[in-house]
């Protein structure tokens, strides 16, 4: 059988990168098979080839991101333990470094809680989840020694009930003067 010529053509353009010209006298159906089946396998080939070495710089860049943010979770933790053994040596005020060692160890925390997501970022809502519970336990810290840092829970109690009620600041002034003392903390 006979491919006719105007059918040769179509096949012969259509092709990418083909840069032969078309047969007047016609191709055989196998002929055009054959070149069909030959361009198609180089196209899938340098397609195939142009993926695997992209897929292959993703990942030099993936493993180039790991090391560089492991290489800062190490630092950052390698600095927090020094801190944390410094407190611990000259532990004085345990009043106040109880407080300070727990909001130190957010850096940690943060840090690897990051570098995990990188490497594993499936699970980085896992991570997330960890890493918002030990923020809110920081933020208690944090306000508690304050309260340690203005002489304990009594005290600042005792010294907000001789001040006077306040006002709330516009947009709220409408709303009842607030009285501070033990019940406001």
């Amino acid at each position: 059988p006979r491919v006719p010529a105007a059918m040769a053509d179509l096949l012969e353009l259509s092709l990418p990168g083909n840069t032969t010209a078309p047969d007047d006298a016609g191709l055989s159906l196998e002929q055009a098979v054959e070149s069909v089946e030959s361009t198609v396998a180089q196209t899938v080939t340098t397609t195939v080839e142009t993926a695997s070495s992209g897929v292959l710089r993703i990942m030099q860049l993936l493993q180039m991101q790991w090391i560089v943010a492991g290489l800062f979770v190490l630092i950052a933790t390698a600095l927090s333990v020094r801190l944390t053994y410094k407190h611990f040596q000259h532990y004085n005020a345990p009043q106040f470094q109880k407080h300070i060692v727990r909001i130190v160890w957010m850096v940690p925390l943060y840090s690897l809680e990051s570098w995990f997501s990188i490497c594993v970022p499936s699970w980085s809502v896992l991570f997330d989840a960890i890493r918002d519970v030990y923020e809110a336990y920081v933020i208690y810290t944090f306000l508690s020694l304050l309260i340690e840092y203005l002489g304990g829970e009594v005290n600042l109690g005792n010294t907000l009930e001789l001040k006077r009620r306040f006002r709330h600041p516009w947009p709220l002034h409408s709303l009842q003067p607030i009285k501070p003392g033990r019940r406001f903390l």
